[in-house]
């Protein structure tokens, strides 16, 4: 299963790190103009915001510009308010449109009743997001945290991301998300992937994420169409995810229907968060098999292999026993290759 993200998406003001004439350089820090305070944020990064709390963006893995040339990485900035207005993608050291919001660039400016974000292209041309969409607007509440995002096409027509056109949330008394739901284009109600239709989520006393729940109408914990009630995370001070578990409404671990464990951990990590080996885990604490994990130089999956308690290599709940990725020649990625225990491509 291809990992969803929370994503809060974000965006420039004037003054971009790469002007449209050098768009094919990596950028180097400003020495004028900025405060000390954001020269010890603006940089480069291997995530560009951990703050699934939706509070503020806080960037997380700082490289450096050496290690920029080579390793996949986000440039961050931010105003003299702290607040984030741009994130540019690099990809082995060149702009790239690849960015996990689906553009080399997001930009981001603020009025008093919220803020848009719109998405830029290498040649600065504004464009039309992986998702389909060309600018997010959020709907700040009373203490200027957002509280709804709507999704519009360069025509500033309400349009659908990958089945969603609006996301409100409700804040804890901490200002951090306490309920997230979503809605297409109808206003109908559009579940998470694992059918939950409205999400509460609870967090850590370090505002990681903690749990992700469905509730009753009592508040109590309540399985959804898949079994689910509870999603269980454990991350790291730098945002990496460590573990996630599901759970039923008796808090008890259960068996995924789709993605076919109860568990699975990460570990081994190398200095730029990516873990080397993984371990699935069925209901009962046991691990099922585990994934070794190899990267290439700018860090993109290079191959997966699996193997049993023993060290064995054997062919996962999916059917393979490890898979090859492709890129093209600027290292954008093209496919997954698998492969049985005989070697034969499946």
């Amino acid at each position: 299963m291809k990992p969803h993200c929370i994503i809060l998406l974000i965006i420039l003001m004037n003054g971009s790190v790469i002007s449209k004439s050098q768009n094919s350089t990596i950028p180097t820090e400003k020495k004028s103009a900025i405060t000390q305070n954001e020269k010890a944020k603006e940089g480069f990064y291997i995530k560009w915001n951990i703050d699934v709390t939706h509070k503020r963006v806080k960037p997380s893995i700082p490289i450096t510009e050496e290690e920029a040339k080579t390793i996949n990485c986000y440039y961050v900035k931010f105003d003299k308010k702290d607040r984030l207005t741009s994130v540019q993608y690099f990809l082995s050291g060149q702009p790239s449109n690849k960015g996990n919001y689906g553009a080399f660039e997001l930009r981001r400016t603020y009025n008093k009743k919220g803020m848009k974000d719109m998405f830029y292209d290498t040649n600065g041309k504004s464009v039309l997001n992986s998702s389909g969409a060309g600018m997010n607007k959020y709907s700040f509440d009373k203490n200027g945290f957002w509280i709804k995002k709507e999704a519009f096409d360069l025509n500033n027509k309400p349009v659908e991301v990958d089945g969603v056109a609006i996301t409100e949330l409700t804040r804890n008394e901490n200002n951090e998300i306490k309920t997230w739901i979503r809605y297409d284009i109808d206003l109908d109600t559009v579940p998470f992937y694992n059918k939950l239709k409205k999400t509460h989520i609870l967090f850590d006393e370090k505002g990681q994420l903690a749990y992700m729940q469905n509730h009753g109408e009592t508040g109590n914990l309540k399985n959804g169409e898949m079994g689910v009630a509870e999603v269980s995370y454990k991350y790291d001070d730098n945002g990496i995810l460590l573990s996630k578990e599901f759970r039923d409404e008796n808090k008890k671990p259960i068996m995924h229907p789709t993605l076919k464990f109860s568990r699975i951990e990460y570990r081994e990590f190398n200095k730029y968060g990516f873990p080397k080996r993984f371990y699935c885990i069925d209901e009962k604490g046991y691990p099922m098999e585990t994934g070794i994990i190899e990267y290439n130089e700018n860090m993109t999956r290079k191959k997966k292999t699996y193997f049993n308690r023993y060290g064995e290599i054997i062919e996962c709940a999916f059917g393979f026993a490890y898979a090859i990725y492709h890129y093209n020649e600027k290292g954008e990625f093209i496919k997954e290759s698998r492969f049985n225990l005989a070697g034969e491509e499946l």
